[in-house]
C-alpha cells in the first residue's frame, strides 16, 4: 500500500492495540482499512482480554468483531440489547423508520401515494415487508429478553453453586491425597498401581469438571453485572 495516510493509520492503530489497557474505544476503526487489515484487526480484538466499545457503520467489521452487546442511538435515545446466537440482526443496521425514513416510513409514503393516485399494490407490498420485519424484531427481542432473564437468574444462584463446588473439590482433594498414599504403598506391584491410578484419574476428571463449571459461573456473574450496568445506563 503506497498511501502514506494508510501506512501511518495502520501503524498508529497497531500501536494503540498493543498498549497495556483493558478498554478500547474505537470510532470507525475500519475506515481506510482493506479486507485483510480488517480481518487482522478483528482477529486481534476477539482474542484480546479486555472490553471493546466500537462505533461503526461497517456491517462486515461488526459481524467479524462478534460483539456481545449492540447499542443504537435513535432520536436521541440509546437502546441496547444482548447479542444472542453470536450473530447480529439485520435490524441492528436498518434505519429507524420514523427518524430516517426506513421500511415503516416507506409504507407511510406508499399509503400516502395511494391517496395521490399511487399504486395500491406497492403500498400492500411495503406493508407486508414492514409487518415481517416487525414480527422478526419482536421475536428476536423476546428471545433476547428470555436469555437475559435466564442469565440473571443463573448469576443470582451462582454463589450458592460455587460454594457447593468448593466443598465437593475439598472432598475430592482428600480422596486424591488418600489415593496417592495407597500408590506409594504399591511398591513393585504394577497391576495394583495401575488399578489405583485409574481410580485417581476418575477423581481428577471430576475435579476438572468442577473447576470448569466454577470458571463458567464466574463468567456468568461478570456478564450479568455488565448487563445490569448497561441497563442502568440506558434508563
Amino acid at each position: 500500500d503506497r498511501s502514506p495516510y494508510r501506512r501511518v493509520n495502520r501503524s498508529l492503530l497497531t500501536a494503540f492495540v498493543l498498549r497495556p489497557v483493558n478498554v478500547l474505544l474505537l470510532d470507525e476503526a475500519s475506515n481506510h482499512l482493506d479486507t485483510a487489515a480488517i480481518d487482522a484487526l478483528t482477529d486481534a480484538l476477539r482474542g484480546w482480554n479486555g472490553a471493546v466499545v466500537a462505533v461503526t457503520h461497517n456491517r462486515a467489521f461488526a459481524d467479524a468483531l462478534q460483539p456481545t452487546y449492540v447499542a443504537r442511538v435513535e432520536g436521541g435515545v440509546m437502546k441496547t440489547r444482548m447479542v444472542t446466537g453470536g450473530a447480529l440482526s439485520p435490524r441492528d443496521f436498518s434505519p429507524n423508520a420514523v427518524a430516517t425514513g426506513g421500511i415503516a416510513g416507506a409504507v407511510k409514503d406508499a399509503a400516502a401515494d395511494v391517496g395521490r393516485g399511487g399504486s395500491p399494490a406497492a403500498a400492500a407490498a411495503a406493508a407486508v415487508v414492514n409487518s415481517e420485519e416487525a414480527a422478526a424484531a419482536a421475536a428476536e427481542a423476546k428471545a433476547t429478553k428470555v436469555a437475559q432473564v435466564k442469565l440473571l437468574k443463573e448469576a443470582r444462584n451462582a454463589p450458592g453453586v460455587i460454594d457447593k463446588i468448593e466443598r465437593a473439590l475439598a472432598v475430592l482433594e482428600d480422596d486424591v491425597a488418600a489415593i496417592d498414599a495407597r500408590l506409594m504403598k504399591c511398591g513393585s506391584d504394577v497391576a495394583a498401581a495401575q488399578e489405583i491410578q485409574r481410580e485417581k484419574d476418575l477423581k481428577c476428571a471430576k475435579q476438572d469438571i468442577y473447576y470448569a463449571e466454577w470458571e463458567r459461573l464466574e463468567e456468568v456473574m461478570v456478564e450479568a453485572e455488565a448487563l445490569l450496568a448497561v441497563e442502568g445506563a440506558s434508563t
